[in-house]
C-alpha cells in the first residue's frame, strides 16, 4: 500500500498497485501520448484503489483510467473522486474503465472521451455507483453493465448515447441536464 501525491507533470504511464491511495493535486497531471492507459492497475494483483483527482489525466490513446480485475476475483471497492477542477480526457479511448463490483465514481469536474464511440465512464461490475455533478461527455456518457447499479446526475451528461444500461435492476436519478447529440451530420 502506498500513499502517493502527484504535484507535477508526469508524461509516462502511471501504475497503481494493491491498496494504493493516489492524490493528483491541482498542479499535477498524468499525460501519455501512447500506450493502453494513462493510469492503470497491476492486473497480476487484486487491487483496492482510491483516487482523488484535482489535477488532470490525459491519454491520447486508450482510456485515461483503467482499473481492471485480477483473474482471482471480481469484487473491489475502488473509489474515484474527480474534484471540481479535475479533468479526465481520452482523445481516442474511454475516460474511465472499471470491471469489478462495488466501484464508486464521483465526478464534480470534467470527463471527456472520444465522442464517436467511447464511454466517459464504463463499469462492468455489479452494485456500482456513478454520481455526477460536473460534466461527462463521450460517445456513451455512462455505460453501466452490471446489476444493482446506480447513476445520479445533477450535472451534464452528453453523448450520442447518454446512458447505456445492460444488466439487471438499475436506478437512474436525474435533476441535471441530459443532451443526446446526433453525430450523423
Amino acid at each position: 500500500m502506498a500513499n502517493e501525491i502527484v504535484t507535477t507533470a508526469i508524461t509516462t504511464f502511471y501504475r497503481v498497485d494493491l491498496n494504493d491511495n493516489l492524490y493528483i493535486a491541482p498542479t499535477g497531471s498524468i499525460r501519455t501520448t501512447s500506450g493502453t492507459a494513462a493510469l492503470a492497475n497491476n492486473l497480476a494483483t487484486d487491487t483496492q484503489i482510491d483516487l482523488v483527482i484535482d489535477g488532470s489525466i490525459i491519454a491520447m490513446t486508450g482510456p485515461a483510467i483503467s482499473l481492471l480485475s485480477a483473474a482471482s476475483t471480481t469484487s473491489g471497492f475502488d473509489t474515484i473522486l474527480i474534484g471540481a477542477g479535475g479533468l479526465l480526457r481520452s482523445v481516442s479511448g474511454d475516460g474511465v474503465v472499471l470491471s469489478r463490483s462495488n466501484e464508486i465514481v464521483t465526478n464534480h469536474g470534467s470527463i471527456f472521451a472520444n465522442p464517436s464511440s467511447e464511454s466517459g465512464v464504463q463499469i462492468t461490475g455489479n452494485t456500482s455507483t456513478v454520481s455526477n455533478t460536473g460534466t461527462i461527455s463521450a460517445g456513451i456518457a455512462v455505460d453501466l453493465n452490471g446489476t444493482n447499479t446506480s447513476l445520479s446526475n445533477s450535472g451534464l451528461l452528453q453523448g450520442r448515447i447518454v446512458v447505456q444500461l445492460v444488466g439487471g435492476v438499475t436506478t437512474v436519478s436525474n435533476t441535471g441536464s441530459i443532451q443526446a447529440e446526433d453525430q450523423q451530420g
